[in-house]
């Protein structure tokens, strides 16, 4: 099963990979990255976003208070990803005796 942040993920990546016009792309990925942050979903690249959109229509907020959101965040996301996704494939290719030869 699939969720909606992942589809919204492969949506804009796709879009990235068939689009070259540049104007075209940007107006593509518009309505999925606003959709990802409606959804509330915390991933660096939709603050990157957002924060800095918000500093340009006038939010308080600066290059220091965005930075100390995206450090925290894009870390998470690398440990999560690492984590996820290298256990996952490790699971699949080796089956369930990996994780016990790696105990022993």
């Amino acid at each position: 099963m699939v969720d909606g942040d992942g589809c919204l993920i492969n949506y804009c990546f796709v879009v990235c990979l068939f689009i070259y016009v540049f104007l075209r792309k940007i107006a593509a990925l518009w309505i999925p990255i606003c959709t990802f942050i409606t959804l509330g979903l915390e991933h660096s690249v939709a603050n990157m976003y957002i924060l800095p959109l918000g500093m340009a229509l006038g939010a308080n907020i600066g290059v220091l208070d965005i930075t100390a959101n995206l450090v925290p965040v894009a870390l998470g996301n690398a440990v999560g990803a690492g984590l996820m996704l290298g256990g996952v494939q490790r699971l699949r290719l080796f089956g369930p005796k990996a994780f016990k030869r790696m105990g022993r």
